[in-house]
């Protein structure tokens, strides 16, 4: 009885047989090139026409491995270049959640879900920096309590809430000193007044000036110089310096 050829042999075979005639080295120098990773898959393909399909009979025969996940696949399933591209113009401009509509929706479910359940975004377990670990020791050293970190105001947070004085403070660089953030931060109805202590300030080396900040925190004279008004606290020759209760504070507006 004729023994029939094993198609899968001849397959390889000629797909070696292939690269041997197109690429420099042959197979050994696309395999050796692969795994160095100075060549992918898909540049094979294109000079020498072989399919994914056949490059992962020719890796598996020579134990060489797809070296990521898009390789993976691409031999798994059997890719054609032009099948690839065709996908990626696909992924581009008929995924669903690329449509601005959709975008849109999305975002104002995630927004509604967050003021619903602020425990579900991810700043409810943020960690403290050193600065605002050390600001939280001074207000619980001076008796200001409760306080909570990082406490949601929709759609921001901020660093420190003092419920018992309507005071937030946030312990920051200048990217969060926006007058719109501010703004809206104060129309919550849950806060009277936000304050801004540079990050640089608190650290315990500096933190004389800091410890006057939160004695007057705790006295609460905070108007009516201080209402409504962005103040960080500090001098600054770039600001009109105010002088609170003995406190100066830099006005923003």
């Amino acid at each position: 009885m004729r023994q029939q050829p094993n198609r899968s042999l001849t397959y390889r075979k000629r797909a070696e047989a292939q690269i041997d005639s197109s690429w420099p080295g042959g197979v050994s120098g696309f395999l050796a090139e692969y795994e160095r990773r100075m060549v992918t898959l898909e540049e094979v393909t294109k000079v020498t026409g072989v399919s994914f399909r056949a490059l992962n009979r020719i890796m598996e025969a020579h134990g060489v491995k797809p070296l990521n996940r898009g390789d993976a696949l691409r031999v798994a399933y059997r890719l054609k270049p032009e099948r690839i591209e065709k996908t990626r113009e696909k992924l581009r401009t008929n995924t669903s959640f690329r449509r601005p509509e959709v975008r849109q929706k999305m975002s104002e479910t995630k927004r509604r879900q967050y003021a619903e359940n602020p425990s579900l975004h991810i700043n409810s377990k943020a960690t403290p920096t050193t600065a605002e670990h050390h600001f939280g020791g001074l207000l619980s050293a001076a008796g200001i309590n409760p306080w909570h970190f990082s406490f949601s105001i929709p759609p921001f947070w901020v660093d420190f809430y003092l419920p018992s004085l309507r005071v937030a403070v946030e312990v920051c660089r200048r990217h969060r000193m926006a007058l719109e953030r501010h703004e809206k931060v104060l129309q919550s109805g849950l806060i009277d007044f936000v304050f801004y202590i540079p990050t640089w300030l608190v650290i315990p080396s500096r933190d004389a000036e800091v410890h006057e900040f939160v004695a007057w925190l705790k006295r609460g004279n905070f108007a009516p110089a201080a209402s409504g008004g962005y103040l960080m606290f500090g001098r600054s020759r770039k600001f009109e310096t105010v002088e609170i209760d003995g406190v100066y504070m830099n006005r923003m507006f």
